[in-house]
C-alpha cells in the first residue's frame, strides 16, 4: 500500500513537473518570438529610411551646362541664380550661375540619378591602367559597376550589387535595402524591400547572415537561461535537458522559416497574407507560431 502511494506521488509529481516545463517552454519561447518580432518590426520601418540619397531633397532636376550633365543639389531654378551641383559623369562638384538655356534644358532626375547621382566614387580601370572618377549613378548606365571593389562600394553604402536575368541591376545596400533599377531608363523597378539585419558587436549581418546569427544568439541566451532557472525550481535534469533542447530546436525552425520566407512567398501559393507582409524581413508571427508549435512537439517526443 506505501509502495502504491509512493508510485501514485511520483506519478502525480512527474505530472505536475510536465506541466510546469509546458508552461516553462510557452513564456520563454514565445517572450523570445515576441520580443525578436518587435525588433524586426522597428528595423523594418527605420530600415525603410537607410536607403542610399543624395543630401538635398531638391536633388530631382538636371541640367546640362557645357555640355555635361548635372544634377542640381541644393538651389533654386532661376534665372541669375546659383546652385550646388555634381557632374553626373565626373563626380566633380562645383556651383553653376543659371541662364535661361540651362534652365530651358532641365528635365526630372531619374531615381538612378536622384539615388546615386551625388556619389562619386574613384576606382582603379581595369585596362589602360590609371583611376576612373565618375558618379555611382554612371556606372550604373554604362555598366563599369562591375569593376568596382567592394570596399569601394561599402564607402557608398553598397553591400553588393548583381544583374538580373532580365538585365536589370539588384543594388543592396549595406542596411539591407534591396532595389531593382532598369539601366536603360534609370527606373526603379517596384518597391524596395528591406531585408532582415542583425547587429552584433557593431558587425551588422543582412538577410541569411543575420538570421543565422539572431538565431544562435537567441537559441544560446535560452538554452542557458533554462540550463540557470532549471535546478532552481527543482527541475529535474531529465526535464531541464528536454526542455533546453526543445527550445532550442523551435528556435532553429523559427529561423529556418524565415530564410525561406522569399522561397516560400513565391512558390507556395496557399500562405495567409498575414504571413507574406515582408518575405524579405521573414515570416513574422507564421514562422513564430510554427517554430513554438515545433518546439512542444520536440519536448513531448523528449521528454
Amino acid at each position: 500500500m506505501i509502495l502504491n502511494n509512493k508510485k501514485q506521488t511520483n506519478k502525480t509529481h512527474g505530472k505536475a513537473e510536465k506541466g510546469f516545463a509546458f508552461s516553462g517552454i510557452f513564456m520563454m519561447v514565445m517572450s523570445l518570438f515576441a520580443f525578436s518580432f518587435v525588433i524586426s518590426e522597428g528595423e523594418r520601418v527605420s530600415g525603410a529610411e537607410n536607403t542610399p540619397s543624395v543630401t538635398s531633397s531638391t536633388a530631382k532636376q538636371v541640367v546640362q551646362f557645357q555640355e555635361g550633365n548635372y544634377l542640381i543639389t541644393k538651389g533654386a531654378l532661376k534665372v541669375g541664380e546659383k546652385v550646388s551641383a555634381t557632374n553626373l559623369y565626373s563626380g566633380k562638384t562645383g556651383e553653376l550661375t543659371l541662364d535661361s538655356s540651362v534652365i530651358d534644358s532641365a528635365r526630372s532626375a531619374t531615381e538612378i540619378e536622384s539615388t546615386f547621382g551625388n556619389q562619386a566614387i574613384t576606382f582603379p580601370a581595369v585596362s589602360g591602367g590609371g583611376t576612373i572618377e565618375t558618379t555611382f549613378a554612371n556606372s550604373l548606365y554604362d555598366g563599369s559597376w562591375k569593376d568596382i571593389p567592394s570596399e569601394t562600394l561599402n564607402k557608398i553604402g553598397v553591400e553588393k550589387i548583381s544583374s538580373l536575368e532580365d538585365g536589370n541591376i539588384e543594388v543592396l545596400t549595406t542596411k539591407g535595402v534591396k532595389s531593382v533599377y532598369n539601366p536603360t531608363t534609370g527606373a526603379i523597378i517596384g518597391t524596395p524591400s528591406q531585408q532582415k539585419t542583425f547587429s552584433f558587436f557593431g558587425t551588422t549581418l543582412n538577410g541569411v547572415w543575420a538570421h543565422l546569427a539572431e538565431g544562435a544568439v537567441w537559441a544560446g541566451g535560452i538554452a542557458a537561461a533554462i540550463q540557470f532557472l532549471g535546478p532552481m525550481i527543482g527541475l529535474r535534469e531529465e526535464t531541464t535537458s528536454a526542455l533546453t533542447k526543445s527550445a532550442v530546436i523551435g528556435v532553429v525552425a523559427w529561423k529556418g522559416l524565415d530564410i525561406g520566407a522569399e522561397y516560400f512567398a513565391k512558390n507556395l501559393k496557399f500562405l495567409p497574407e498575414v504571413c507574406l507582409k515582408n518575405p524579405a524581413q521573414g515570416l513574422g508571427w507564421c514562422s513564430a507560431g510554427a517554430g513554438f508549435a515545433v518546439g512542444v512537439i520536440a519536448f513531448l517526443l523528449l521528454y
